[in-house]
């Protein structure tokens, strides 16, 4: 009995040191990521593993996720099956893979994150997408033309100037006088026009 459980005691241990020693003591590095961009293009990144010795078919994990950490994607991405020597001479394994934003409802001008994980390793790069031109012009346009609809509005309108329109309203005063008493306004800057 002895023997049986000194035997499952070294098997175990056995199996713990294994299972740290497979561990990846490499890195995961960025050889390159796209500069924040507007909605609708496609991301390329192009990433490698320094001290791997990946299996061929080896995959690395891809989220993106939200600006809360909830996975708005996942997907898997192939490491190279050969390596490649850089200047310092270590071997690297390359993995790249794209991004489409218009797959997404991304909203612009928030950060989300694209993190990558090979085995015990995970990296983290933010991604901002931004609106187009075209829509930064119509946004503008639309702020402007709030403001101004906003603040022309909040002014009180002075009783005798409603009193116009009354007036108009019963008849009591003709087209030409609420055009005149409207010109009028506008010649000594009480309406904007």
């Amino acid at each position: 009995m002895r023997l049986i459980l000194s035997s499952l005691i070294v098997l175990s241990v056995l199996v713990v040191g294994i299972s740290q020693a497979s561990a990846y003591d490499g890195d995961i590095r960025v050889l390159s990521s796209p500069k924040d961009d507007t909605i609708g293009t496609t991301y390329h990144y192009e990433f490698f593993l320094k001290n791997a010795v990946p299996t061929p078919n080896e995959m690395v994990n891809v989220k993106l996720l939200d600006n809360q950490d909830n996975i708005l994607d996942e997907f898997l991405v192939n490491v190279d099956s050969a390596p490649t020597l850089v200047e310092d001479a270590d071997e690297i394994w390359k993995f790249d893979f794209s991004i489409d934003t218009s797959k997404y409802d991304l909203l612009t001008d928030v950060e989300y994150t694209v993190q990558v994980t090979f085995e015990d390793k995970t990296v983290k790069r933010p991604m901002v997408v931004y609106p187009t031109l075209e829509q930064s012009i119509i946004d503008a346009g639309n702020a402007k033309a709030e403001n101004t609809l906003q603040s022309s509005i909040t002014l009180p309108i002075p009783e005798w100037i409603r009193n116009i329109f009354v007036f108009y309203a019963n008849d009591q005063i003709s087209d030409i006088e609420l055009i005149n008493a409207i010109q009028y306004l506008i010649d000594a800057k009480i309406l904007k026009v």
